[in-house]
């Protein structure tokens, strides 16, 4: 049976709550209470709106000095630092490449299907 739109909200505001800190891996960050892959940068926290049709979408967050490297995962996490990750395999539709040290945006976005 399919989840209804109201516990498709639910769901994704739940998740929104807890995972508020965004980062980027170079390959699968790993699984809920785990984290690898990630460079030595500072996470930068979201502000999660109101779901709608199972999803909800944070605000725009920039990460800095980002090292060089081809960036293939986003990391939600539900703090600052540590191994917090709330969700594995949240892949980016595209790699980003970065050729030299520089900064990443991302507007996250938590879909429950």
């Amino acid at each position: 049976m399919a989840n209804s739109s109201v516990a498709k909200n639910d769901l994704a505001g739940r998740a929104g709550a807890q995972a508020t800190y965004i980062s980027v891996a170079t390959a699968s960050p790993g699984t809920a209470g785990t984290i690898s892959n990630e460079p030595a940068i500072t996470r930068q926290q979201t502000t999660w709106g109101s779901a709608s049709g199972g999803v909800i979408t944070g605000s725009q967050v920039t990460l800095t000095s980002v090292p060089a490297g081809t960036y293939t995962h986003v990391i939600l996490a539900t703090a600052s630092t540590g191994s917090t990750v709330m969700y594995d395999n949240y892949a980016l539709g595209t790699p980003i490449t970065l050729s030299v040290t520089g900064s990443i945006s991302i507007t996250p976005t938590y879909t429950v299907s």
